[in-house]
Order: C-alpha cells, then structure tokens, then sequence
C-alpha cells in the first residue's frame, strides 16, 4: 500500500520563500503571474493560497478592457434582446416612465401575498428571539433520512455501520493524507495505520481517526486544514471541528490526539517532533 502511495504523491514541496513570496502577492497580482514566477501551476497556488488562509483577500483592481470584456461577455444572456433594450434608460426613455399600479392592482398583490408564504401561526412567530421562539432548543433531522440525530450518533460508534457507508462512499485518502502516509512510513515503518477511509470501521466515540497507532501506544493523528478547524481563518468553523474540541474528544478515550497542519506537511521535521516516539 505504501509502494502505491509514493508513486502518487510525487510533487514538489513549497518552501518558505515561495510561501512569503505567497503572502506578499496573493490578491494584488493575477494569480497566473504569480504561478508563472514560481514556476507552478494556477491551481497548485490557489491551492496554497487556501491553506494559507489568503483566499479571502479582495482581488486586483480590474483593468478597462477586462471591464470592457465583462460588460461583453453579460449582454444578453440574463435578460431577453427587449429587456437589454430597456436597460440603462432613466426618466422619459424608460417605458415604465410615469406609470404606477392603481389602488385596486396594490390591494390584490396585498391578498395574494397575505398568507401566501407564511400560514398565521408562522406570522405571529416570525420575529421572536431566544427562548421565546418555538423552536429554540429543538433539534430537527431530515425527515428523508429517518433516522433521529440520537439514533444517528449512536450507529456512528458501531463498526459494522462505519464500514458499510465509508465503502459506499467509496473514500479514499486524498494528497495530504497520502503525503503524510509517505513520510509515516519511512520515519515509523508499519507503527501508523490510516484508518481515514473508514474502511476497516475504526470508530472512536463516533469519529474516525485519519491514522492509528498499531503498536498500542493509545495515539491516534489527525490532518488538519487550517481553513476547516481554524476560527480565526474560517468564522463558520464550529467548536466540535477544531483541534481542542478534537483533542478533548479522544482524551476521553484515553487516546492522545497528535494535530498535524497541512502547512507543515513540507516539514517533515516539524511533523517528526509532534508526533515523538521511534
């Protein structure tokens, strides 16, 4: 699995000039100038720049012709030819000039939207806060699914469960992953096992390891993205993503929990001492 794993994961490092090279450039130049310097490609550095929690940054001022080319390209295909020709046109050019609905037109629009959207109890909801909204405190689920969110951690524990859906999913261990597996393999021949496939149904208290410890050291590693567990990068990530809610987890367990970067993937040293051990 290892010898399938190094044929795949051949590509070059990012090192910490280019990274700074990176920061300094991202959003200010296109990023075709900025792969071109490198000499990557344009997607190997929006890539990075995602990891690096760049992506965010507002984009180059747009140049006239660009403008020009937009404008272009927009014509006609969100608005029909008689719609295009009314557009632009202000005051007595416009065809709606001076025209308004009557009193009779606005009050049929009121009824038909009266209730239309909302039934009477949703009205006299809407607007409350806090525990003085109905639904404060409940949990719902998809009705499709059918199964309630308690029944659905509890099938997330059993290891029969974890392997049927992770083999339909088909899941399989993506770049990063690969990469660390790599560098697992030379520095801890056989010790770490991924298990982040969920294929052998490695299930601690309803999550799934990336890598497990095969020689009873009671670790387990998880591959982090700063852009999915960071609060700082990504204000949507929530609590149970992040790597102290990750760690608090698997203590419970009485496993170790050892948060590997992606951004420190091209640190293999970095990456050595946290995990420790020979």
């Amino acid at each position: 699995m290892a010898g399938a794993m190094d044929k795949k994961v051949e590509k070059r490092l990012w090192n910490d000039a280019e990274n700074d090279y990176l920061r300094q450039s991202y959003g200010k130049i296109p990023s075709a100038e900025i792969a071109r310097c490198l000499g990557r490609t344009i997607r190997s550095v929006t890539t990075r720049g995602r990891r690096l929690g760049l992506s965010g940054r507002h984009s180059w001022p747009k140049s006239e012709g660009t403008k020009r080319k937009l404008r272009e390209a927009m014509l006609g295909r969100r608005y029909a030819p008689e719609v295009n020709k009314r557009k632009g046109k202000s005051g007595e050019k416009n065809p709606f000039y001076n025209r308004h609905h009557t009193e009779e037109t606005k009050q049929k629009l009121r009824l038909i939207n009266l209730g239309k959207r909302y039934s009477p109890e949703v009205n006299s909801k809407k607007g409350l806060k806090g525990e003085l909204n109905p639904a404060y405190g409940k949990q719902y689920h998809n009705p499709r699914a059918g199964i309630p969110p308690e029944e659905a951690r509890r099938l997330w524990k059993d290891p029969a469960f974890v392997r049927k859906i992770m083999a339909a999913r088909n899941s399989k261990p993506n770049k990063k992953e690969r990469l660390l597996a790599r560098l697992l393999e030379e520095r801890y021949p056989g010790e770490w096992w991924y298990t982040g496939d969920g294929k052998d149904g490695t299930t601690i208290g309803g999550r799934i390891p990336d890598f497990t410890n095969s020689r009873g050291r009671g670790a387990v590693i998880e591959l982090f993205g700063e852009y999915w567990h960071i609060p700082l990068v990504n204000p949507k990530v929530s609590w149970n993503r992040t790597a102290e809610a990750t760690r608090e987890h698997y203590r419970r367990y009485g496993l170790d929990c050892i948060i590997i970067w992606e951004s420190e993937l091209d640190k293999p040293d970095t990456v050595f001492s946290r995990i420790g051990g020979e």
